[in-house]
């Protein structure tokens, strides 16, 4: 069944994860916001601009980006919402990849009232990884105190629906995590494209797809034993997932994140946004985390050759003992 990009839902759980003070020790509670539809928010307290940041390099991260992550960025309400909000797509990758992909790119947008812009990766003699978070950071700084809403879209993942009510109901500072659902990248990849191609999914068939259909080696070992990094744990029709590292989706221009992160960050650049970041803005009690996959949830298509185990780490600030306590819920029927 199409699903209409534009109905009305009703209360959904984005979560801030708010801190109080009780008897002297810090202590951290879920304050469920409501989640409006777009059209319900005055103009004035949407963002300015909206940036969609999407940096990759190499030919298969190309075509995860053209064949999936572009398309279920443009179907997750942000079609709708740009008619409203000035939105750019920045593309950073190196130029044979973007003269492989640029005339797809804009097919794919089509009349859609994006800015699509093409930053090039330099060849220079310097890790790509590097460039990569620096081209990030010099983002992160563009977009601070600008009221622009930054949008994570690295080319591995796919968005379900609902961005447009993440964007809509973010306020001024604040950092969104979202936890991801690894899916094999090998054993679903073409049945990912063809839902993604006829625009005909739910966000529940994509909770389906990546814990039951075509689960990452790493979702099945999670949903076998608990572990500390990540477990999934099923309760009739749906399942409750635990991140201690769930990555950035958004974050709306906080000059606070680049001064005192980015410049000196504990766990390295790229690093940082998945550590460093949610750490300091869970401090600063402005941090939030989608708590319910009906209100927006995503896949991250992963080669099942990597995470052989189970990840181990010695990432224990404060907000990774939080959220891995932090139950997220994944619904596989709607």
């Amino acid at each position: 069944m199409k699903l209409s990009l534009m109905v009305k839902l009703p209360l959904r759980h984005c979560i801030r994860l708010a801190k109080v003070q009780i008897f002297g020790k810090f202590l951290y509670r879920r304050v469920s916001i409501k989640a409006k539809h777009h059209d319900e928010i005055r103009d004035e307290d949407l963002p300015r601009e909206i940036e969609i940041l999407s940096p990759f390099f190499g030919v298969r991260y190309a075509s995860m980006f053209v064949d999936t992550c572009l398309p279920s960025a443009l179907q997750c309400g942000v079609d709708k919402l740009c008619r409203k909000i000035p939105t750019q797509l920045s593309i950073y990758c190196p130029q044979s990849d973007w003269q492989e992909i640029k005339n797809r790119v804009f097919e794919k947008v089509g009349d859609i009232p994006i800015d699509v812009r093409w930053f090039p990766m330099e060849s220079l003699n310097v890790d790509p990884k590097d460039r990569l978070m620096s081209f990030v950071r010099s983002r992160v700084q563009a977009s601070i105190n600008m009221d622009r809403v930054l949008v994570f879209g690295f080319p591995d993942l796919i968005f379900g629906r609902g961005l447009d009510r993440v964007i809509a109901n973010s306020e001024h500072g604040e950092y969104v995590v979202c936890l991801q659902i690894r899916t094999s990248y090998e054993l679903g990849a073409k049945f990912v494209k063809s839902i993604i191609d006829k625009n005909e999914y739910r966000n529940c068939d994509l909770v389906k797809l990546g814990l039951l259909d075509f689960p990452h080696r790493l979702v099945r070992i999670a949903s076998e034993k608990r572990h500390d990094y990540l477990h999934f744990r099923k309760s009739d029709d749906t399942f409750l997932g635990y991140f201690k590292e769930p990555p950035p989706l958004l974050m709306r221009g906080s000059e606070a994140i680049f001064e005192a992160v980015f410049k000196e960050p504990l766990y390295g650049d790229i690093e940082c946004l998945d550590h460093d970041i949610p750490n300091l803005m869970l401090k600063h009690g402005m941090l939030r985390a989608v708590d319910d996959s009906e209100y927006f949830c995503w896949l991250e298509q992963t080669s099942d050759s990597k995470y052989q185990k189970m990840i181990s780490n010695n990432f224990h600030l404060e907000s990774a003992l939080y959220l891995k306590h932090f139950g997220v819920k994944l619904r596989i029927r709607a």
